[in-house]
This record gives C-alpha cells, sequence and structure tokens, in this order.
C-alpha cells in the first residue's frame, strides 16, 4: 500500500498450475512441467479510513476478478486479503480462482521478500 495517496496495487506473478502437465495437455498431480499462466495486475484502489481496500484484478484483455483485504498491526504494518478470478487462463473453459494473501508492510524490519515484486 502507499499510504502517501491511500492506495494499494500489486501485481500476482509466477502463477503456476502444478496438477496440469503442460507438455501434453493433461492432468498430473505430479507434472514436472506446470503449465505457467499469465500473471493478475491487482489495479490501483483507494485504502478506506478504516485500512480497508476492493480492487479489481485485470490481465491485459480486461478485468477478469477483484481483490480486497485490511491493513493492521500497529502502524497497519501488516496486509491480509482475498482475490477471486474468472475466465482468465485460455487452456481452460471457465476457470474460476480464489486465493489469499497475508504481508508485512515493505520497508519494515520483518518484510517479505516479495517486496521486490516485478513492475507490471
Amino acid at each position: 500500500g502507499d499510504f502517501t495517496d491511500a492506495s494499494v496495487d500489486g501485481i500476482i506473478y509466477d502463477r503456476k498450475v502444478p496438477d496440469y502437465n503442460n507438455a501434453d495437455a493433461s492432468y498430473d498431480p505430479n507434472s514436472a512441467d506446470p503449465l505457467q499462466v499469465t500473471n493478475l495486475a491487482m489495479d490501483s484502489t483507494a485504502i478506506a479510513t478504516n485500512g480497508t481496500f476492493l480492487g479489481n484484478l485485470s490481465q491485459k484483455n480486461g478485468a477478469v476478478g477483484e481483490y480486497g483485504g485490511i491493513f493492521g498491526g500497529t502502524g497497519a504494518t501488516e496486509v491480509a486479503g482475498v482475490i477471486h478470478a474468472e475466465t482468465h487462463i485460455s487452456q481452460f473453459e471457465t476457470p474460476i480462482e480464489y486465493g489469499a494473501f497475508v504481508l508485512a508492510q515493505c520497508g519494515q524490519p520483518n518484510e517479505d521478500p516479495i517486496c521486490n515484486q516485478p513492475v507490471r
């Protein structure tokens, strides 16, 4: 989050479908070649005065879902949230994806390595 302008954004990257064998497009729970899928951009959205946020997820082709969360801890140094996306993986007819995240604020002593994420 950027507390200077009360906004949050990000990117979900290095995404893989671990039980899909990319080599022959088959189901394989032990695939040595899992399907790599496109990044999800967490579009910039406002942080409410109570520390919550709700924004859109997008890919190159536009909106694919939403994300939301809340900042907490002393000085709002931690964040937790969830994501939901649909019809965003071209190899599948109607994929639905849910996920969760819990991170320390970047620049804090317990910051996560994800603070060095790629630029979208």
